[in-house]
């Protein structure tokens, strides 16, 4: 069992922080900061999923700014103020910020519909 922790915004990230987030942390921490007042009381949460971290920032009035993970495979999910412009936008990319699957950042994390078959 690994315990999760909170940060800051605007602080290094917690040491129990995979190497592999930190990229995608600072990138999320910048765009934050380009939404006039995201940045705002906004804190850091470290999980686990299935041994596999997962980060979100939230701002100071709890709403999601971004939520970040580690995929099975070892590359980085973006979700949130990171993919652009619109929150629910997400990115899929290797720890090298490039997106995966040849597409551009904002299609390639879009689960939508996903769940098409229950209908």
């Amino acid at each position: 069992m690994q315990l999760g922790s909170r940060w800051q915004f605007g602080y290094a990230p917690h040491p129990a922080v995979p190497g592999v987030l930190h990229e995608a942390i600072a990138a999320a921490e910048a765009a934050a900061r380009s939404h006039a007042g995201a940045a705002s009381g906004a804190s850091w949460t470290l999980t686990w999923l299935e041994g596999r971290p997962r980060v979100e920032l939230t701002g100071g009035a709890g709403e999601e700014l971004a939520d970040l993970s580690v995929a099975a495979d070892g590359s980085v999910t973006t979700r949130g103020v990171t993919a652009g412009s619109d929150p629910a936008e997400g990115a899929t990319h290797g720890g090298d910020g490039r997106p995966l699957g040849g597409g551009d950042a904002s299609d390639s994390g879009s689960d939508d519909d996903d769940d098409d078959w229950l209908n």
